[in-house]
């Protein structure tokens, strides 16, 4: 391993402390360290401060410092790289973030080794058409959200599946999850918990007016188009909790399954269900 690109949660202490340590040890080791300018600014070494859209460049590895919101950053700075990642919980509980602080040297270690194994998540490929054309794309980790933003009225959603209509929507938003996001929103929402193994999209209205408030589970095949059927309305678009402002009216979101998948490092025995039945066992035991 030649070099590393570590991220972090600005806002977190822990964060600024646990980097400066890193970037120490990884030193010691003859591996390169670059960081966004913005987060090396943070902790005093704007020597490896580097531009965000090269940061993944000849990189091995990703480490973010933070959570699970630090991991989703993560994935957008890629950029279609095939970098693995490393999440280290900084904060409470999540579903994503494999290590804690207290085993994170041990775990490089085997990572410089290669004695590690990746978890590969599917994303979605979110295409915001207009006039026939692609203006906007993304792909994401969580989920994309069509919402009516800061409209206090509900926004009329016409939703076609594979090229067929299926369904009008009155509500606050629609969501499209993969099972990785299947418990960040859509779970809020009243959507299923899915494996992340299982390869599939969900669909989750937001407050339906409708006694029809249920999710669909889709194929990983499938094309969801979403169109705001409001003449005067124009949806928000939000992509793993970064919302797009839209000056201007489009025609449909268009969302499948991306061709690219992302690699989080995992380790032990630390699969999908331990960690949701301890996550159950926490929201049990503090109400949520």
């Amino acid at each position: 391993m030649k070099s590393v690109a570590i991220i972090i949660h600005i806002k977190k202490p822990s964060a600024k402390k646990v980097a400066i340590e890193l970037i120490s040890w990884l030193s010691k080791r003859g591996i390169e360290v670059k960081m966004v300018k913005s987060d090396a600014s943070a902790i005093g070494r704007d020597d490896l401060g580097i531009k965000s859209d090269v940061l993944i460049t000849n990189v091995d590895l990703l480490i973010a410092l933070g959570g699970d919101g630090t991991i989703l950053r993560a994935v957008r700075l890629l950029g279609g790289k095939d970098v693995p990642i490393l999440g280290v919980n900084l904060g409470k509980f999540g579903f994503l973030a494999e290590v804690d602080v207290e085993n994170l040297y041990n775990v490089l270690s085997q990572i410089i080794e290669g004695k590690y194994q990746c978890d590969k998540r599917m994303l979605l490929r979110c295409e915001v058409i207009k006039d026939g054309e692609s203006v906007l794309e993304r792909d994401v980790l969580n989920e994309v959200v069509a919402g009516r933003g800061a409209q206090q009225r509900l926004i009329r959603f016409k939703v076609d599946i594979n090229g067929k209509f299926f369904a009008n929507y009155s509500s606050d938003s629609v969501i499209l999850a993969t099972p990785t996001g299947s418990t960040a929103y859509s779970l809020s929402a009243g959507g299923p918990l899915i494996s992340p193994a299982i390869k599939v999209m969900v669909m989750t209205p937001v407050c339906p007016h409708s006694f029809f408030n249920r999710s669909i589970v889709l194929s990983k095949s499938d094309e969801v188009c979403i169109r705001c059927i409001d003449r005067h309305a124009i949806p928000t678009i939000t992509f793993d909790g970064i919302t797009i402002s839209q000056r201007e009216s489009f025609d449909y979101l268009k969302i499948t399954t991306s061709s690219r998948e992302v690699n989080l490092i995992k380790f032990g025995e630390r699969d999908f269900y331990t960690v949701l039945k301890e996550k159950l066992e926490a929201w049990t035991r503090v109400g949520g």
